[in-house]
């Protein structure tokens, strides 16, 4: 009889999900049930993706917290995995598995790297916020959730040495070291298709943040998107322009995952190609990657790439403000304000990179040293089959 695992969400449970998780794999070894919270928690975000979900067999909609909990209890899970994003839920799921002694598997696709600010951005941080009654209330949640949720996990998948410091890992916790999702793409990169059309080295490659319209901003955090469409579009594409001027590479644009593009959408890159879900055959043949902070940096890592970090004034003011500055700074990498762009000349920094920085974010951010060098699936599988 095969164990059960049950994975605990409310993002929807789309093709990400399915693939985050790897349930093609693990539904070979283990009897997988799905509960999705998103209606109840975020019914914005459930009318976007209901119509995309992948519904397993055992595949349930919560609607109700006390249905939930006498079900799950029944069912006596071998491990549970948790994807939740609502703070509220959070504690409340947590607080139900400490009273049950339910054991917790985290499994680490990304860690975001933390970084410091200086007392100035600290300061303008601080005004910014002030000014934002939607922020000060995400902010008054956050601190509410942070004393409340004192839950460590069982088990963790990390993916880095910084990674450790994840507030779900206790002293109790089984540590088990492992990698990131994008190390994994990396490990399966031998099957990936070449782009057609697409000369190596020919081009730089633009990680798409989807900014004006991500769902992050406003359905999950209820917060004002981080730029606008009427500012960051004209911007961007001058400081493409510019770039294209003076390197004689032509820009080509990943498209985010979550991005609902459509051939008409060519007017927001004036008209410069785009490809959804090809990130990293895009990286591995680009001269240049051009980010603000997307987790797709640790595919230029892996794949040595220099990195030029791009910001605006608006994308300062946001609720993420600053945080390019910090990768910028870590990376010892180019960092360009696209607002305030007059000119734009190429020079060596651009095809440098800091190889010991480079070595650091590998093994703090995307493969813990000496961890197995086989898919993060099989590696799930081989701790937890016997």
């Amino acid at each position: 009889m095969k164990k059960k695992i049950a994975i605990v969400t409310d993002t929807g449970f789309q093709k990400k999900e399915f693939e985050r998780f790897f349930i093609n794999n693990l539904c070979k070894e283990f009897d997988i049930f799905v509960f999705d919270f998103t209606k109840v928690t975020n019914p914005s975000l459930y009318k976007i993706v209901k119509k995309n979900q992948i519904k397993l067999r055992n595949f349930y909609k919560v609607n109700n917290f006390k249905n939930f909990e006498n079900f799950f209890l029944n069912k006596k899970f071998f491990t549970t995995i948790l994807n939740i994003n609502n703070y509220e839920l959070v504690v409340k799921i947590n607080n139900f598995f400490k009273k049950n002694s339910v054991s917790v598997t985290l499994i680490q696709n990304h860690f975001v790297m933390p970084f410091k600010k200086t007392l100035f951005q600290k300061i303008s941080s601080s005004i910014y916020t002030l000014l934002d009654k939607k922020r000060i209330l995400l902010k008054i949640r956050y601190l509410s959730y942070k004393k409340k949720n004192t839950f460590h996990v069982t088990n963790a998948f990390v993916c880095g040495r910084k990674a450790l410091n994840h507030s779900a890992i206790g002293r109790e916790t089984k540590i088990i070291r492992s990698h990131s999702n994008e190390y994994d793409i990396h490990l399966r990169s031998k099957f990936n298709k070449q782009l057609v059309n697409i000369r190596k080295n020919d081009y730089a490659v633009f990680l798409d943040q989807y900014l004006p319209f991500h769902t992050d901003a406003k359905i999950f955090k209820k917060l004002n998107s981080k730029v606008s469409e009427e500012k960051y579009f004209p911007a961007l594409n001058n400081f493409f322009s510019l770039f294209e001027k003076n390197t004689k590479k032509k820009i080509i644009i990943a498209a985010h995952p979550k991005s609902y593009y459509s051939n008409k959408d060519k007017n927001f890159w004036y008209g410069r190609s785009f490809y959804k879900n090809k990130t990293y055959e895009l990286i591995r043949n680009s001269s240049y990657v051009l980010a603000h902070t997307s987790t797709a940096i640790s595919y230029a890592v892996i794949l040595k790439k220099p990195i030029i970090f791009l910001t605006s004034n608006e994308y300062i003011k946001s609720y993420d403000n600053f945080r390019v500055h910090g990768y910028a700074d870590y990376f010892k990498q180019p960092l360009i304000n696209i607002d305030e762009l007059k000119e734009f000349k190429f020079n060596s920094k651009l095809t440098k990179i800091q190889k010991k920085v480079y070595k650091k974010y590998f093994d703090d951010y995307i493969k813990f040293p000496k961890s197995s060098m086989i898919e993060l699936n099989k590696i799930f599988i081989n701790h937890f089959k016997n």
